[in-house]
């Protein structure tokens, strides 16, 4: 009979729930009692035994899937496997904060710019044969998740997507783990091994150029206020102001950055006065953030482009078959993870401390949702 929790023995202290469970059914396989190509109870059966909702014991599989432990079965459950990776250090893990992880599993249309990201780090792991894994974390986290630290003795490096809290910095330097962050920047000097690949700005005055170019001097920096602020937007948004100084010379420009939710009535009536102050075109923070001005604009009864252009940042999927598709900046995050990975092989081989830094060139690309301004006085 599996293993099951006592019902009077307490728990580790500190110890997460999933990761108790997790060793038991762990024990449970290398003792044979669940033998290789054999079902595991079902989630349900799982949270029955242990005494734990559903979601508790769906992180438990989970986590010993990416241990290799179990396989997921379409429609049979999990299915347990022999972790091949179990005793090596090739292990890569991807930690991810938990707003962007829902991506993994495509809950949520935010951030959508991320799902290319996961995909082409699975991708890459699998052509190099290494086992990938992911790790949730909380941006406003003041301890290391166990998750983590359970992890730690097993795997070559950590690519992260996202901005790690202060703990996760220091914990990953005073352990001398090889960690390659995906657009930010290490914001402090520490120890240990870190590389980033940074997506450069200057495309951004290049897709300036091209809105003042078709007579467009009052353009909105558009933010979507369903993401979560970090760093890049202040960073974006002073590239496109740079941008726009360099046209002052000529003629009277101006760019000014508005935060909207695509349903309120509230950002509904900003964007109509801004419209009324001649403001003509705008450029998102993001795809999404772009995306989000149709839905707007809609709403007033305007026409994209010819009442109004937009352009994006990303080149997400979703950019390509809008109505009308979407003129934006291309990030080729596939190329992102593969100089991600090589940035952990090289720092790998060298010494601590050590700080690693290339940046990621980006493509404008031009499509239908930006016109000419038929208001322009030029």
């Amino acid at each position: 009979m599996p293993s099951k929790i006592p019902e009077k023995k307490k728990m580790q202290a500190g110890k997460k729930k999933y990761l108790e469970i997790a060793e038991y059914l762990k024990r449970d396989i290398i003792n044979g009692k669940y033998k290789i190509g054999e079902n595991i109870p079902t989630v349900r059966k799982l949270a029955e035994m242990y005494n734990v909702n559903p979601q508790t014991a769906n992180k438990a599989t989970a986590y010993l899937t990416s241990l290799g432990y179990l396989k997921p079965r379409q429609g049979s459950g999990s299915v347990v496997s022999v972790p091949q990776f179990a005793n090596d250090t090739d292990r890569i893990v991807m930690l991810v904060d938990r707003s962007r992880s829902k991506l993994i599993h495509l809950e949520s249309p935010s951030n959508y710019h991320c799902k290319d990201i996961y995909l082409s780090f699975l991708m890459q792991m699998s052509n190099n044969e290494n086992r990938p894994g992911f790790i949730i974390y909380d941006k406003s986290a003041s301890t290391v998740d166990e998750a983590l630290t359970e992890e730690v003795k097993n795997i070559r490096g950590i690519v992260v997507q996202g901005s790690l809290p202060d703990c996760y910095i220091d914990y990953i330097a005073e352990n001398d783990i090889p960690t390659v962050l995906l657009n930010r920047r290490l914001k402090r000097r520490v120890g240990g091994r870190f590389g980033s690949v940074v997506i450069s700005d200057k495309t951004i005055g290049r897709m300036i150029d091209y809105l003042e170019s078709l007579g467009h001097h009052r353009i909105i920096f558009a933010y979507s206020k369903e993401l979560e602020e970090s760093e890049i937007l202040e960073k974006r948004y002073s590239a496109a102001v740079v941008a726009v100084e360099q046209w002052k010379a000529d003629i009277e420009t101006e760019i000014r950055i508005f935060k909207y939710l695509p349903d309120s009535a509230d950002s509904l009536e900003e964007l109509k006065a801004l419209i009324e102050k001649g403001y003509s075109a705008a450029l998102g923070y993001n795809d999404v953030s772009a995306l989000g001005m149709y839905t707007l604009l809609h709403r007033m009864g305007l026409k994209i482009p010819f009442d109004f252009s937009v352009a994006g940042f990303d080149d997400i999927f979703a950019s390509r078959i809008a109505t009308p598709p979407l003129t934006t900046i291309r990030v080729n995050r596939t190329e992102m993870v593969e100089r991600a990975l090589r940035i952990l092989n090289l720092i790998h081989e060298q010494n601590a401390p050590l700080y690693l830094e290339e940046e990621i060139e980006t493509d404008l690309v031009i499509r239908r949702s930006v016109y000419m301004n038929r208001n322009s006085k030029k």
